[in-house]
């Protein structure tokens, strides 16, 4: 296939990454609210979940944790160290979070301007 026709089809295949991005993330939304409507009317109607259409929908509680900030996750690392009476915990959490990151390597990336 020649060059033109590649590029050409690169860009095309990009815009609709991006149209189906938009369109997903506006469905994501849409998901969000009908489970909130469905939860609120659950727990008004005090029901564990409702049967339709051969399906099951079971409301169910779990835990979640929020996340933390970058800051508070150092902050509270470096206090553990310390605790452990580890010398320079600051200097020891910057090692770790260079342990955690992958090896470096090469990779060619098309940009279009």
């Amino acid at each position: 296939m020649p060059i033109k026709q590649l590029i050409d089809e690169l860009q095309i295949l990009n815009e609709e990454v991006k149209r189906n991005n938009k369109k997903n993330r506006s469905l994501r939304s849409r998901i969000k609210i009908i489970e909130t409507q469905i939860s609120e009317y659950l727990i008004e109607k005090e029901q564990k979940g409702v049967k339709y259409r051969g399906k099951t929908i079971l409301l169910k509680t779990k835990d979640k944790r929020s996340r933390k900030k970058k800051s508070d996750k150092e902050e509270d690392i470096v206090n553990l160290l310390r605790t452990l009476h580890i010398d320079n915990p600051k200097d020891v959490y910057r090692e770790l979070k260079e342990l955690e990151k992958g090896s470096v390597y090469q990779e060619n990336k098309i940009c279009i301007l």
